[in-house]
C-alpha cells in the first residue's frame, strides 16, 4: 500500500491541491452571494474615514469586520455649554440637537456625513446658524455619538427618519424646513424629502451620483463591484423616480474635492429641474466663504 501510494505521490497531492482551491472558490462564492444579499437589503454603509479624530479612535465590533469599520468618536463635553443648544428627545432617547436662532423664521434640519458626530461639527453649525439666521436641528444617526442603536446602515437610518422624522418636524415651531445633506448625508436629506411634504427646499453639499458609481471612480475591479447592490444610496434614481422635481434644489460643491469628484456633482445636477449650483474653492470638509454663504442666504429669501 505504501508502496502505491509513494508511486501516486504526484498525482494525490496534485488532486488535494485541486481540491482545496475548488473548496475556496465555493466557498468564496458562497461568501459573496451572502454578502451581496446583505448589501441589497441595505446593510453595507461605505464609509471614508478621515485621518484622525479629535475625540475618539476607530474601533471594530465583530460585526463591523464582517461589513465594514465605523468610526465611533466620543463626545466632546463643552458642546452643552452652548446657551442656544438643546437636545432634542424621543422617547427619552437623544435624538438630535437643535441650534437656536431668535431671529430666524427657517428651521434646517441637518443630516452629517460618515465618520464625524454633532459634537465635532457643532463650530459648522452654530457658523451655520449665524450666517444663514436660521435654526439648525441636527438628527443623530443611530448608533452615532450620544444615540444608541445597532450599526449603522441604509436599512437602519431610513427606518428610523420613517418611525421618527413627522414626529420630530411637529416639535419645530418653524414652518419654513430646509433638508441640509452633507455627503452621504446628502442621500439620507434626499430620502427624508420623499418623506416630507411640506419641506420647502434641499441644501446637498458635496454628494455623489450614487455609490456604484463611486466604485469606477475608485478603480474597483468589476468582480469587486458585483457585490455592491447598485440601488444602495442612489441619488440619481430618487431624483428621477421618487422627488417630486418642483422642490427647488441647491448644491454646493467644492471644486477641489478629493473624495467625491466635480464630475459625479454635476451628473447628479443635470438630472435636476428645478436646481441652482454654487461652486466654491475648497476640499471635502471645507467651509463656505462669506460670499457663498451670503449666496446661500439669498436662495433661502427667495424661497420664503
Amino acid at each position: 500500500m505504501s508502496n502505491i501510494i509513494r508511486f501516486y505521490q504526484k498525482e494525490i497531492l496534485a488532486f488535494l491541491g485541486c481540491l482545496f482551491v475548488v473548496g475556496v472558490i465555493v466557498w468564496t462564492t458562497l461568501l459573496c452571494i451572502l454578502y451581496r444579499f446583505y448589501s441589497k437589503q441595505g446593510f453595507i454603509y461605505l464609509y471614508h474615514p478621515p485621518k484622525y479624530a479629535k475625540y475618539g479612535k476607530p474601533y471594530y465590533t465583530f460585526k463591523s469586520k464582517m461589513v465594514a469599520l465605523f468610526w465611533k468618536s466620543k463626545l466632546n463635553p463643552l458642546y452643552m455649554f452652548d446657551e442656544n443648544l438643546k437636545k432634542i428627545y424621543i422617547k427619552r432617547e437623544v435624538y438630535g440637537y437643535y441650534y437656536y436662532c431668535y431671529k430666524a423664521t427657517t428651521t434646517i434640519i441637518y443630516f452629517h456625513g460618515n465618520a464625524t458626530n454633532f459634537t465635532e461639527i457643532l463650530f459648522g453649525i452654530k457658523t451655520l446658524s449665524e450666517k444663514l439666521d436660521v435654526n439648525v436641528l441636527v438628527i443623530e444617526y443611530p448608533g452615532y455619538g450620544e444615540r444608541t442603536g445597532k450599526l449603522p446602515s441604509r436599512c437602519v437610518i431610513l427606518n428610523d427618519l420613517k418611525r421618527n422624522l413627522e414626529s420630530i418636524k411637529n416639535k419645530l415651531k418653524s414652518k419654513n424646513i430646509i433638508l441640509y445633506g452633507n455627503s452621504i448625508g446628502a442621500s439620507v436629506a434626499l430620502h427624508a424629502a420623499t418623506l416630507l411634504n411640506d419641506c420647502k427646499g434641499i441644501i446637498l453639499q458635496n454628494p455623489f451620483l450614487s455609490l456604484y458609481s463611486m466604485l469606477s471612480i475608485y478603480k474597483v475591479p468589476y468582480w469587486f463591484k458585483w457585490l455592491f447592490y447598485p440601488e444602495n444610496w442612489d441619488n440619481g434614481k430618487i431624483i428621477k423616480t421618487q422627488l417630486d422635481e418642483m422642490i427647488p434644489i441647491l448644491m454646493l460643491c467644492a471644486e477641489d474635492d478629493e473624495i467625491i469628484p466635480i464630475e459625479q456633482k454635476e451628473k447628479l445636477y443635470s438630472l435636476c429641474k428645478n436646481v441652482e449650483m454654487i461652486k466654491y474653492e475648497g476640499l471635502h470638509n471645507q467651509s463656505l466663504s462669506i460670499h457663498e454663504f451670503k449666496r446661500v442666504k439669498q436662495w433661502l429669501e427667495n424661497l420664503t
